[in-house]
C-alpha cells in the first residue's frame, strides 16, 4: 500500500509537469518497459481527470492540468469523454466524508473488468484502448510548439474556455456617461474569481476598506465588503489594491467599489470609486 501511495504521488506530480527532468525521463523509461506501472498511469490521469471535473483540484494543479491537457485537441477529447463517462449530477451530488470507503471503480477500471468478461475480445480491444491513451499521453507531456491554449480556445470554444480567474485593472472616478467603456469581467462556468486591481492615488493608508456594490439607474445594493486590504507597489506602477471575489457572489450586472483609505483611528480617509461590469462570456 505504501508502494501505491508513493507512485500516486509521483505519478500525479509526473502527469501535471512537476518533476525535474532527470525524474521523469527515468520514470518514462520504466513506464513503456512495465506494463504494471503502465496501467497504474492511465489509473491515475484518469483520477486526476475525475478531480478536475468535479473541481477538486487545488488551484495550482488545476492550472497545471488545463496547461497539459486542454492544449492539445487529443488530450481535450479525452477530457471531454470522461466528463460525458462521468455525469455531473453524479458527481457533484456525492458529498465528500472523511471516512474511510470502497472506491468506486473508475471508468478505465469498469472497461477493463468488462473487456476481462469477453475474453475472445478482450485482447485486440485492449491494446487499441492501450495504444489510444499513449498517444494522449504522450501529446499531452511533449505538447507540440504550433499548438496553444489561445488558438484552441479561438477553433473549437467549450465549456472549458472560460478563466478560472478574472483580473480587472480600475482606475478610479470612470462614470457611466456616453463615450466611456466601462470595464467588463467576462465570466464562464469554470470561474471561481474575479480579481479587482485597484489604482491607488494620493495618501497611502496602512489598510483600505472596500464595498461592493450592485448598482442600477436608481439604486445601489451593497454585496460584499472587506476593510482589511492592503496596498501594494511594483516597479514603474502606481499602487494598487487587490481584491479578490468570489465570482458566485457576482451575477451579471453592473458595480461600483468605494474604496477608502482608513486611518489609525479607524476613521475614514480619502475615498475612490471604481466602475465595472460583469457579462457572461
Amino acid at each position: 500500500m505504501g508502494e501505491l501511495s508513493r507512485n500516486s504521488v509521483l505519478l500525479t506530480r509526473y502527469l501535471l509537469g512537476d518533476l525535474p527532468t532527470a525524474e521523469q525521463e527515468q520514470l518514462e523509461e520504466e513506464y513503456f518497459s512495465d506494463n504494471d506501472l503502465f496501467i497504474e498511469l492511465l489509473d491515475v490521469k484518469d483520477q486526476l481527470t475525475s478531480d478536475y471535473l468535479a473541481g477538486h483540484l487545488a488551484l495550482a494543479d488545476r492550472e497545471r492540468f488545463e496547461r497539459k491537457f486542454l492544449a492539445q485537441p487529443d488530450c481535450r477529447q479525452d477530457v471531454e469523454l470522461d466528463q460525458f463517462l462521468q455525469p455531473a449530477l453524479a458527481r457533484n451530488s456525492l458529498p465528500r466524508q472523511s471516512a474511510p470507503q470502497e472506491k468506486t471503480p473508475t471508468w478505465w477500471q469498469t472497461i477493463f473488468i468488462t473487456l476481462h468478461a469477453n475474453r475472445p475480445l478482450a485482447g485486440a480491444a485492449l491494446v487499441a484502448l492501450l495504444i489510444t491513451s499513449a498517444i494522449g499521453l504522450r501529446s499531452a507531456l511533449q505538447p507540440s510548439p504550433k499548438t496553444s491554449p489561445a488558438s484552441l480556445a479561438q477553433a473549437s470554444p467549450t465549456a472549458f474556455d472560460s478563466p478560472i480567474t478574472v483580473s480587472l485593472s480600475l482606475k478610479s472616478g470612470r462614470q457611466r456617461t456616453v463615450g466611456v467603456v466601462t470595464p467588463t469581467a467576462a465570466v464562464g462556468a469554470n470561474t471561481q474569481t474575479i480579481e479587482l486591481q485597484l489604482e491607488v492615488n494620493g495618501e497611502n493608508y496602512a489598510r483600505y476598506q472596500a464595498i461592493l456594490l450592485r448598482t442600477d439607474e436608481t439604486t445601489s445594493t451593497e454585496v460584499l465588503t472587506d476593510s482589511a486590504l492592503k496596498a501594494e507597489a511594483a516597479a514603474n506602477r502606481p499602487q494598487t489594491v487587490t481584491w479578490k471575489l468570489p465570482a458566485a457572489k457576482l451575477s451579471i450586472g453592473d458595480y461600483q467599489v468605494k474604496l477608502s483609505g482608513m486611518k489609525a483611528d479607524n476613521s475614514t480617509g480619502q475615498t475612490a470609486s471604481y466602475d465595472f461590469k460583469v457579462r457572461n462570456q
